[in-house]
């Protein structure tokens, strides 16, 4: 459709400009019926896509956006009609064949275009075929496909799950009940999984939600939370760098692990709450204990970073570049990361922006501040599908940082311990359980300055910090440490 100017007038009117005869041939099978009016907010049911106030703000964008509605058309519309002809391509499991990946995404996006398609415009008469489509493509798939333990391969079924969130509440029991125990199937099979420490355990935790909220089983989703929060709960290094970072030395990784932690907040909040949503993006890790290049130090258990610090380690790489460089891959933990192309070459933040979409739903405000530096053309309107719907999503505010962090070790581990706005004397520090000259690295959060003093009551040689800082070697102060203060900017 390159040659093709689409517009989805107010009153559901399509008109054509600058048009092939194969572009007009193809499009003009849409009915006017299709395309408008939108449906209402009293349709609304939960899923994994929008929220309930993010349904109403699409909703009257359709309605009243020329562009909106051309987005939408280019995007769900023609899909959906074009996957009312198409044949569902089956697989045993995403790794059956070299093109299995292939037909499963393929698959599941005609699932999801059709079942957007009807849930954004059910009220209409042609509504129900492309409800239909997709659930007919689900019944197709649940009666042979089975998951497997390749967990960043199964992110292929995204559509399936997104799609089904959409229609199952409306259709028939028979064809619910079966549904719904594939998908149960696959809650139980990669419940089964042994936890990892990258982003396999983020997508295991991600699979699994799905399922569970779209089951609307209560044990499944405290379940599926409990496996995610302890995940989470090791997953960030104070200065935020992430597990998936130090592994594999990349930031493509960092970034990768953020598109399904983004995804996680974004069902959280359609369907436990916003609150909980909020909290999960500003929780401290209270388990960290992984070193620079990966590995588990067993016994180094120590406080860490938040999601949010995540977002502000890579923001430098992504908006200033020239003064922010990573070699990718050069300390990888997996041999095979240096064959690839991008192997030893400065990262380039381009090719992650589909992360930034989906975070987009969580951090409006914060992604929206980041595009606007690196790619200022590019709007809700332009940026994606994935990017217009998140981009109704609201923006995290978190709590002041009224703490610095104190490590034993360099690199922000052992010990860890916090220590609030104020004065400390030797024997206060002691009494918190931080020994004397015993400090080798510190975390301290923006909007604060943490003072060491080589004795105690605050004498002798000092050193202010308003940085992480991993190693206290660097500054000639490392085990030193014997009163400090810490103070707000």
């Amino acid at each position: 459709m390159k040659s093709t100017t689409l517009c989805l007038l107010a009153l559901g009117m399509l008109t054509y400009a600058s048009c092939k005869k194969s572009d007009l041939q193809q499009t003009s099978q849409l009915n006017t019926e299709e395309v408008s009016p939108p449906g209402n907010t009293n349709d609304y049911t939960p899923n994994l896509v929008m929220s309930k106030q993010g349904f109403q703000d699409i909703l009257n964008d359709i309605a009243t956006n020329p562009t909106a509605q051309q987005l939408i058309a280019k995007e769900i519309t023609i899909p959906a009609k074009e996957a009312l002809n198409a044949t569902p391509h089956l697989v045993t499991n995403v790794s059956a064949d070299s093109q299995a990946s292939n037909k499963v995404s393929g698959d599941g996006t005609r699932i999801y275009k059709t079942a957007m398609q009807w849930f954004l415009f059910r009220n209409t008469d042609s509504a129900i075929v492309y409800r239909e489509k997709s659930k007919n493509i689900l019944l197709v798939w649940a009666s042979i496909n089975k998951a497997t333990d390749h967990t960043p391969n199964e992110t292929a079924y995204i559509g399936f799950y997104e799609g089904y969130s959409l229609i199952r509440t409306f259709i028939d029991q028979d064809s619910r009940d079966k549904i719904d125990q594939w998908f149960r199937d696959r809650y139980n099979f990669f419940k089964k999984l042994t936890p990892r420490s990258n982003n396999w355990e983020t997508i295991r935790g991600w699979l699994m939600l799905n399922s569970a909220y779209v089951l609307n089983d209560t044990d499944l989703i405290t379940n599926s939370k409990n496996a995610i929060y302890t995940h989470f709960d090791k997953d960030t290094r104070v200065d935020g760098a992430s597990a998936d970072f130090l592994g594999r030395d990349a930031f493509a990784y960092h970034a990768y692990n953020l598109l399904f932690v983004g995804r996680i907040l974004r069902n959280i909040d359609i369907y436990s709450g916003r609150e909980e949503a909020k909290n999960m993006i500003y929780k401290r890790v209270t388990n960290w204990k992984m070193d620079p290049r990966g590995k588990i130090i067993s016994g180094a258990k120590a406080i860490g970073g938040t999601i949010a610090d995540q977002m502000k380690f890579w923001t430098p790489y992504i908006i200033d570049p020239a003064n922010n460089v990573h070699l990718e891959f050069v300390n990888t933990e997996w041999a095979p990361d240096k064959t690839r192309a991008d192997y030893n070459k400065p990262y380039n933040s381009a090719g992650s922006y589909y992360v930034l979409d989906q975070m987009a739903y969580v951090m409006k405000n914060q992604i929206n501040a980041i595009y606007n530096i690196v790619n200022p053309g590019r709007t809700k309107y332009n940026g994606g599908l994935t990017y217009y719907l998140n981009s109704f999503g609201f923006t995290a505010e978190g709590p002041e940082n009224t703490q610095t962090f104190v490590y034993e070790d360099y690199d922000y581990l052992k010990l860890g311990k916090a220590l609030n706005v104020g004065n400390y004397t030797m024997q206060q520090l002691l009494s918190l359980g931080i020994p004397d000259n015993s400090i080798s690295s510190i975390g301290v959060p923006e909007g604060l300055k943490i003072t060491l003093y080589e004795n105690d009551n605050y004498g002798g040689a000092s050193i202010s910090l308003t940085r992480h800082t991993p190693d206290l070697r660097v500054a000639n102060f490392n085990d030193k440490t014997s009163s400090i203060k810490v103070e707000k900017l």
